[in-house]
């Protein structure tokens, strides 16, 4: 047990440490500890020597008073270490201690002055630290364990897109050591904090995320948290039954994410019950949704009838509504509802939806009046199929209504499906004179768009380079291209004017014309503005003519 006039020395003496020995001089609260001191050194000489002590500070002056406090606080401490037996006893059972990140997964070679900068952008709201990350991270850098505190709190950086980098760019690549930096994130309320670092902790590949995940489920109280918690659910088959019941929950967020685990998990049981809800929930917040998700599914899709057949349902529905003038041909709705079911035959090469895609085409070309944009979507699906069986649907469109009366420059979807079927014919190596045969009416007659060439003619380069396998044109397009831009140099629109003029230089370029022909031809046009990179690429084939 302490004695009460030590613990009161004890207080003044590190309250002089703090503030300074020089107030120890004729200090009163010292006085007043004086004259029980003396009372107790009649019963032990080490309380003599305190008393002496005390008194020789309290008369000291300030150059003095240093030293004396010195000697005061070091006897105190003595006595007050001998008048306590100490004995800790732990209420806890005791635990061997682990360090947060173990010696097989710490690096810490980076200097001080390569630290600073990165910790500075990951702590800090200064400008240009997106930059500073990234480029950090790309040279691992941010594999250093001394990062990984900073890492863990820019999950909920509030520059959005530095905080989505860091979830899933940087965290995968750091792996599990950062997990227990991030694992006191976690509060269970429901807000983008907890989102964020749920999904970090997945990404990190925490091995004990089901319980976590669980927790969340079980209480049931957050929305955004929950259906969070439910999407990640897609790693975990054995939670396939608890999903089920939130696909009709109230809140959209929670149903999305039971769709995307069921979606994900990809099992015979969970996508027809998808399905199911295709069938039953007729609203376009379920449609879409549900489409969605279908549609991100790499595997098996392709083999479920019950798939196609709605693809197809929902497809003709829509184009009857259009035909029908029951919805606009521009709006959103129509855009969605079509462009989401085709996704779900995206590189399905089986004759029935290649059958599909066809009539489909055949239609919306057949109906352009009533039709715009909405080629784009089954061409992009058409896209998806392997190259050859892509060639052949092409080859029967174009076989199906090159003599209708339909097959017109008015026709805008013609437009682009012409200029989709000359790039696969290039992409196949069809023969060069067949494709000039094939294409050279299609271009006289507008329905080849002459900036179809611009990936033949390598207009997207600034350098004169060309690959030993790309696809070489017929001779017979040089004139004629050169003929159809001509006009274009007097054009009265800037951006038509230039365009033009490159594309020219290019196609003189492309079928090789002498150097001094294409020099001619820049002078004769300079009042056409030629860009350096452009200039570059000229220069270069010059250099190599």
């Amino acid at each position: 047990m302490k004695i009460p006039v030590l613990v009161d020395l004890q207080q003044e003496v590190n309250r002089l440490y703090i503030a300074g020995s020089k107030f120890a001089p004729n200090d009163p609260r010292l006085k007043k500890l004086v004259p029980t001191l003396d009372a107790m050194a009649q019963k032990a000489p080490i309380f003599k020597k305190l008393s002496e002590n005390v008194t020789a500070l309290i008369e000291s002056n300030e150059q003095e008073s240093a030293q004396h406090l010195f000697e005061v606080g070091n006897l105190l401490y003595a006595i007050l270490y001998t008048q306590v037996e100490q004995k800790i006893e732990s209420t806890t059972e005791q635990k061997e201690l682990t360090p947060l990140v173990s010696l097989n997964n710490s690096s810490t070679r980076l200097k001080f002055n390569q630290l600073k900068p990165v910790i500075e952008a990951l702590s800090q709201s200064n400008p240009g630290r997106y930059e500073i990350i990234r480029e950090a991270f790309e040279n691992k850098l941010l594999l250093d364990s001394r990062f990984y505190p900073y890492v863990a709190k820019a999950v909920n950086d509030k520059y959005a897109d530095l905080s989505f980098y860091i979830i899933h760019t940087v965290i995968p690549a750091i792996g599990t050591p950062i997990v227990p930096f991030m694992l006191n994130q976690v509060t269970y309320e429901d807000n983008s904090s907890n989102i964020k670092t749920i999904e970090a902790l997945y990404n990190a590949g925490y091995p004990h995320l089901l319980k976590i995940l669980d927790k969340i489920v079980e209480n049931e109280d957050t929305t955004k948290l929950l259906g969070t918690a439910l999407s990640l659910y897609k790693a975990f088959p054995v939670r396939e039954e608890v999903l089920y019941k939130y696909t009709t929950n109230k809140n959209a967020a929670v149903r999305e994410g039971a769709f995307h685990a069921l979606a994900q998990l990809n099992t015979e049981k969970s996508i027809e019950h998808l399905l199911h809800l295709l069938d039953t929930k007729k609203t376009a917040i379920y449609q879409e949704t549900i489409l969605t998700e279908l549609g991100k599914i790499e595997t098996k899709k392709h083999f479920l009838t019950e798939v196609f057949n709605i693809v197809k349902q929902r497809v003709d529905e829509v184009i009857n509504d259009i035909k029908d003038k029951k919805t606009s041909n521009s709006s959103y709705s129509y855009h969605s509802l079509l462009r989401l079911p085709l996704t779900l035959i995206d590189g399905d090469s089986s004759d029935r939806s290649i059958n599909f895609l066809f009539e489909t085409a055949i239609v919306i070309l057949k109906d352009y009046k009533n039709f715009n944009y909405q080629i784009t979507h089954i061409l992009e699906t058409i896209d998806s199929l392997p190259l050859e069986k892509r060639k052949k649907l092409y080859d029967d469109i174009m076989s199906t209504i090159k003599d209708k009366p339909y097959f017109t420059p008015k026709n805008s979807p013609l437009e682009r499906f012409v200029e989709k079927y000359f790039m696969v014919c290039i992409d196949t190596r069809v023969d060069a004179d067949t494709l000039y045969n094939n294409f050279n009416p299609l271009l006289s007659n507008n329905l080849l768009a002459i900036s179809s060439f611009e990936r033949v003619l390598n207009l997207d380069s600034s350098k004169y380079t060309k690959a030993e396998d790309s696809y070489q044109l017929s001779s017979k397009w040089d004139s004629l291209l050169l003929k159809q831009l001509a006009p274009d140099l007097q054009s009265k629109h800037l951006y038509r004017r230039n365009t033009s003029f490159v594309m020219m230089i290019y196609i003189m370029v492309y079928f090789k014309h002498s150097v001094k022909e294409i020099e001619t031809f820049i002078k004769d046009n300079s009042t056409i503005e030629l860009y350096d990179h452009r200039k570059q690429y000229f220069e270069e084939y010059k250099a190599a003519n």
